[in-house]
Parts: C-alpha cells; sequence; structure tokens
C-alpha cells in the first residue's frame, strides 16, 4: 500500500479524505453493535488511519472506501433486523453506523476518483508509477511522472527519456522510434540491451495537451 519508504505526518493534507477518516473512527465504535459489519469496517478504518502517515496508492484508498460502503450496508440491514425484533436502541445505532460508513465511503472516493489525489501525490510517487511500468515492460503515458522522475520539465526530446529509461534498465539504449499517432499522440519506443544480453522495448506515449475554448 505504502508508496514511499519513509513515512510523515499529514501525507494527504485534504479535507475530504481527512473527514472520511476521521469519521470512520466513529463508525467503527458504533458498529460494536453490528459485529458483523466489523469484518470490513476494522480493515477500512486501518487502511485511512495508515494514510494519515504514509502514501497510499490509489487502489488502496478505493479498496478502503468498498470495505466502509459494504461495512455500511451491513449496518443498516442489522439496523433494519433490530428493528423488526423490537430492539430500537440496538436498531438506531446500526442506521448511525451505517450512515457513518457510507459517508466514509463516499469521501474516500470523491478523493481517490478525483482530481484531488492526483493533486497531491508526491514526486516520488510519480517516480515510482514509471519505475515500476519500466520494470513491467509496460506503456508510460504519464509524461509528468517522467517528469518528477528528472525532476525538471517535461522532456520533448527522446534523449531525455531514452537516457531515462537507460538508467532504471540498467541497460545501454540501441533504438529508438518516433511515431507520430493520428489522434496527436506522440509514440516514443526506446529499446535496450541489459549486460545479461536481454533485450527491452518501453513505450512512451505523449498525449497532446488538452486546449481550453
Amino acid at each position: 500500500m505504502s508508496q514511499s519508504k519513509d513515512c510523515k505526518c499529514l501525507i494527504y493534507k485534504d479535507a475530504v479524505l481527512m473527514s472520511g477518516q476521521s469519521i470512520s473512527i466513529g463508525a467503527l465504535l458504533l458498529s460494536c453493535l453490528t459485529y458483523w459489519s466489523l469484518l470490513f469496517g476494522v480493515p477500512a478504518c486501518v487502511i485511512l488511519q495508515v494514510a494519515w502517515c504514509c502514501p497510499m496508492k490509489k487502489g488502496g484508498l478505493v479498496t478502503a472506501g468498498v470495505f466502509g460502503a459494504i461495512a455500511g450496508v451491513i449496518c443498516i440491514v442489522q439496523g433494519v433486523f433490530y428493528l423488526l425484533v423490537g430492539g430500537v436502541g440496538a436498531s438506531v445505532v446500526g442506521f448511525l453506523a451505517g450512515l457513518a460508513w457510507i459517508g466514509t465511503a463516499v469521501c474516500v472516493f470523491i478523493f481517490s476518483c478525483s482530481n484531488r489525489y492526483r493533486a497531491v501525490r508526491h514526486p516520488e510517487d510519480e517516480e515510482n508509477d514509471v519505475e515500476q511500468a519500466v520494470q513491467k515492460n509496460e506503456t508510460v503515458s504519464n509524461m509528468a511522472a517522467i517528469a518528477a522522475l528528472k525532476n525538471k520539465a517535461v522532456p520533448t526530446e527522446d534523449q531525455d527519456i531514452a537516457s531515462v529509461v537507460s538508467g532504471m534498465t540498467g541497460g545501454s539504449v540501441v533504438n529508438k522510434t518516433i511515431i507520430h499517432l493520428p489522434d496527436g499522440s506522440i509514440k516514443t519506443e526506446i529499446e535496450t540491451v541489459r549486460p545479461d544480453g536481454s533485450k527491452q522495448v518501453t513505450t512512451f506515449v505523449e498525449h497532446p495537451k488538452q486546449v481550453d475554448e
């Protein structure tokens, strides 16, 4: 889940996510009477509390949101059950817990599935994305990530990108191919040869910038 070797306080200084993190604590406490929801509520709360200090992948946050939503549904179902059997007090607690978990999930989804997550990402997050993609021989289309890796503006020359790939793969660049795609994107394929003789072709796709009307 963590994307950085070092954990720091308040990694994501975002009001929406912090609201979800805080609400999840109350939701977990209320869930004590709707014990089945704890199967999903405890993991969700733990992930969100870890996110206070350690960077999380988007998938980790989304998982916490999904778990929170499931816990909320379970709480509401149990609240209805308690209401039917005459346990009004337990029913109220179940409904409150359900609403709290759903509120948590909504906050997490708003943060992780919007530009808010991208806005608070750190340079090392971008670097890790590129390094992992190159190692897996996946197409890299996030040019901002390349910029973070080089700690300068987005590369516009293929040699800049080639030097990045050479450093990450530990190999020598033997071929560079630039292809202009019909949609205006620029596709760069860089072939490297590692010291052990194995070859790898890394692909970068730079999409055209959107112009606001």
